[in-house]
């Protein structure tokens, strides 16, 4: 069996919540108000569980990565699937969780602080005025850029 965080009742008796680690440290965690997630930090990422009840073991359903040092705090706004990481480089952002047709996204909704801004997964479509500079560093950095019947004729 692999390594495993358990959450125990209020009177430190009975397991409540088992969340399989798979080689991840949680050094801060925090449950939503609703009940159902779980968003736990360990080193430069974030790990978000659900589950449908909190005696029942969850999943791992998504990892939020591109943090550029140890998330130092997480907090849940209440009834919402929004929350937010503080780094200890001074960042704070805030995310949401969403669900569609059984599709999990985590988009981030603000950001504060921290020296740079990255973008991991992001699909660059219908940019207009990208210079060929800006355009090559998204090419480096892995992004698909769509080209538009303007950009053929240059």
């Amino acid at each position: 069996m692999g390594e495993e965080f358990r959450i125990l009742d209020d009177q430190g008796t009975t397991i409540r919540t088992i969340l399989k680690l798979d080689g991840f440290t949680i050094e801060q965690f925090g449950f939503s108000s609703c009940g159902q997630w779980i968003a736990a930090a360990g080193g430069w990422m974030v790990r978000l569980w659900k589950g449908t009840s909190i005696e029942h073991n969850w999943t791992c359903v998504a990892i939020v990565e591109g943090f550029f040092c140890d998330v130092s705090e997480i907090a849940w706004r209440p009834n919402t699937t929004e929350f937010a990481t503080a780094s200890f480089d001074g960042s704070f952002r805030a995310w949401n969780i969403a669900e569609e047709s059984g599709e999990m996204s985590v988009q981030l909704i603000w950001s504060y602080g921290g020296s740079a801004l990255t973008a991991q997964g992001a699909a660059v479509v219908g940019v207009e005025g990208l210079s060929a500079v800006n355009q090559k560093l998204l090419e480096q950095r892995g992004a698909i850029l769509e080209s538009s019947p303007a950009d053929d004729t240059a």
